[in-house]
C-alpha cells in the first residue's frame, strides 16, 4: 500500500507509517481537517469529515484494536454518525499493523528452539494470516460503506484491501467474491469474471459467484453462457427471484418465447403484485396465444417501455 490518500469527503484512510495529529479546524468552513504527518515529514488533509475533535486514540493489542473498530462501524452504520469512519478505519489500521508485525517476527524464526517450535510457529502463522485476511477485507468494506458518491479512488482503495485479503487467505469463497464485486463495480470486467471463477471454485454451493459471472456474460452479449449460470442459480436456489428475471429476459433474448413464459409465471407467483411483471406475462401470452393459467391483476396507468427489472446487483452472499 502507498502512502496516497485521496481527498474530499467520505474518502479517508490514514497513510501506513503516519502519526496521527489532533485534528485541526478552519472555523470559517465549519469542518475539521485531520491531518497526517508521514515520516517524510510531508502533510496531507481530508476537510469536512465532523465538526468535533476526533480522539485518536493507542491499541495494546489488535484484538483490543478489533473491537473497538468493529463498534464504531457498528455506530456508524446503525447512528449515522460520519465521524465515526476515521476513527473506525484507525482502529482497523492499527490492527493491521500490529498483526503484520507479529508475522515479521515468526517469519524471523530467531526464537525458534525445537521441532515443536517450528510446528507451533507455523500453525500461529496460519492463524494470524487468517485472521489479518478477515481485518483487510472488513477495511474494504467499511471503505465501501463510506464511498457515498461511489468515487472511483475510493473503490480503488477497497480493492486494494480485498486483495490483501485473498493474498493472506487464498482459500476464502468471500474474499474472492468481494473483490469480484468491486471490479464488477468499476466496470472491470475480466477481473470480475476471473475473481467470480475463483470464489466458485472455493463454494460450488454459493449463488453470488455464479449470478455474478452470469450479469457480466449477459453484459457482453454472451445470452448462452449467461442463460447456463443463471441455471445453475435456480439448482442451488429454485425461488432466487433474480435468476427467474434473468432467465426470463434470456430466454426470450435466445428466441424461447415458451420458457420465457414460464419463468414469468414462476416469479409471478413470488410476486404477485409486479405490476411490470403482467405486463410482460400478457404480452408473451398473447404473442405465443396461449390462455392464461391464473387472473392477473388488473393494470391502471401507462405502460413503461422497459419491462424488466434491472436486478442486476449481487447478492449479498457471504
Amino acid at each position: 500500500m502507498g502512502n496516497e490518500m485521496s481527498r474530499g469527503e467520505g474518502c479517508l484512510y490514514p497513510p501506513e507509517s503516519a502519526q496521527i495529529r489532533t485534528p485541526q479546524f478552519n472555523d470559517s468552513a465549519g469542518a475539521a481537517d485531520i491531518v497526517y504527518v508521514t515520516n517524510g515529514g510531508g502533510c496531507q488533509s481530508i476537510t469536512r469529515c465532523c465538526r468535533h475533535p476526533l480522539t485518536f486514540q493507542d491499541y495494546e493489542t489488535p484484538e483490543e484494536a478489533l473491537s473497538r473498530a468493529r463498534f464504531y462501524r457498528q455506530r456508524m452504520l446503525e447512528e449515522g454518525r460520519p465521524s465515526d469512519f476515521p476513527l473506525a478505519l484507525h482502529a482497523y489500521g492499527k490492527c493491521r499493523e500490529m498483526m503484520l508485525e507479529n508475522l515479521k517476527y515468526l517469519a524471523q524464526g530467531s526464537h525458534v528452539v525445537s521441532t515443536d517450535s517450528v510446528e507451533h510457529n507455523e500453525a500461529k502463522r496460519k492463524e494470524i494470516e487468517l485472521k489479518l485476511a478477515e481485518v483487510c477485507h472488513e477495511i474494504g468494506e467499511v471503505t465501501l460503506e463510506n464511498n457515498l458518491h461511489d468515487d472511483r479512488d475510493v473503490n480503488e482503495k477497497a480493492l486494494l484491501f480485498f486483495r490483501e485479503a485473498c493474498d493472506h487467505d487464498p482459500s476464502s469463497y468471500a474474499h474472492w467474491y468481494k473483490r469480484g464485486g468491486t471490479h464488477q463495480k468499476m466496470n472491470q470486467d475480466n477481473e470480475a469474471l476471473d475473481c467470480f471463477q475463483i470464489a466458485h471454485e472455493r463454494d460450488p454451493h454459493s449463488v453470488g459467484a455464479l449470478f455474478g459471472m452470469g450479469v457480466v456474460k449477459k453484459k457482453h452479449n454472451k445470452f448462452q453462457e449467461a442463460h447456463h449460470m443463471f441455471e445453475q442459480v435456480l439448482r442451488l436456489q429454485p425461488d432466487n427471484r433474480g435468476g427467474l428475471n434473468m432467465l426470463a429476459d434470456l430466454s426470450e433474448k435466445l428466441g424461447c418465447p415458451e420458457e420465457a413464459l414460464d419463468y414469468c409465471r414462476r416469479l409471478h407467483s413470488l410476486e404477485p403484485t409486479d405490476r411490470e411483471l403482467v405486463i410482460k406475462i400478457r404480452k408473451l401470452e398473447t404473442q405465443l396465444g396461449v390462455q392464461p393459467l391464473t387472473p392477473l391483476p388488473p393494470l391502471t396507468g401507462n405502460i413503461p417501455s422497459n419491462l424488466f427489472h434491472s436486478r442486476q446487483d449481487l447478492p449479498e452472499d457471504m
